[in-house]
């Protein structure tokens, strides 16, 4: 949550309702507060304050002045207790959401799998996206150490899986050539003795001033590619996003 709001911000955002004072009002004096905080705080961010040091002040001044309560009952409002654990639990049902169980995370991690880590994106990314969609389903995220575990095993999930796909659809006569291409081994007395008559590092080398033999040792370079006859679907299902996430 931000630290910092204006008064018409607080009051567009966190003014309690009908309801909600009713159902803080019904708590005990010493909980109304820090029930109320903990109310608007997950209307925002759709999750509880790990610690204190996450709500702002601000937050809470705002509403000690709507709830009619004192500071100094926040500040003995203990977010470990039953009695606070019991308040969540109260909050969850008002608001229509549960907490999470190991069998979402299996269903999160699932559909990760399908509609994240398919397109390239980095943790960071998929974190906020699998947060948007617990807040969709209206489940409480789990703490963030869990949810980054999570999404990079959903997305290493999907690496090996994408990269033995592309390896089984390569034939092994070009797998042997190019394994040949990369043996460094075949080298000798800066000669070749292999059937393939360039490297890996004379393909990546730059052509450089034009010349009849530069562009002779760049046709070469061509004709050896082309002999690299990949399958034309190999690289079928890959999507554009993943293509430039990695450029």
């Amino acid at each position: 949550m931000k630290r910092n709001w204006s008064l018409e911000e607080m009051r567009d955002q966190f003014v309690p309702t009908n309801s909600e004072l009713e159902m803080i009002q019904k708590k005990e004096k010493d909980f109304r507060l820090g029930f109320a905080v903990m109310l608007k705080f997950f209307q925002d961010e759709e999750r509880f304050p790990r610690n204190k040091r996450e709500i702002p002040k601000a937050l809470v001044d705002f509403l000690t002045e709507q709830t009619g309560c004192t500071s100094k009952s926040f500040t003995a409002y203990d977010t470990d207790r039953r009695m606070t654990k019991y308040h969540r639990s109260q909050i969850r049902e008002f608001l229509h959401f549960r907490k999470w169980s190991h069998e979402d995370l299996d269903v999160l991690s699932a559909w990760l799998l399908e509609n994240i880590a398919m397109h390239g994106h980095d943790t960071s990314h998929a974190v906020v996206t699998a947060l948007d969609r617990l807040k969709e389903l209206h489940i409480e995220p789990p703490t963030m150490d869990r949810l980054e575990r999570i999404t990079r095993s959903s997305i290493h999930t999907h690496e090996d899986s994408f990269f033995k796909t592309i390896s089984d659809g390569i034939p092994q006569a070009i797998k042997s050539m190019i394994d040949e291409l990369l043996d460094t081994s075949a080298v000798e007395d800066g000669e070749l003795r292999r059937d393939i008559p360039l490297s890996f590092a004379d393909l990546k080398a730059d052509p450089g001033r034009a010349s009849l033999e530069t562009v002779m040792q760049e046709t070469a370079k061509l004709k050896l590619i082309r002999k690299f006859d990949l399958p034309q679907e190999l690289l079928n299902g890959i999507s554009q996003s993943r293509d430039t996430d990695n450029e």
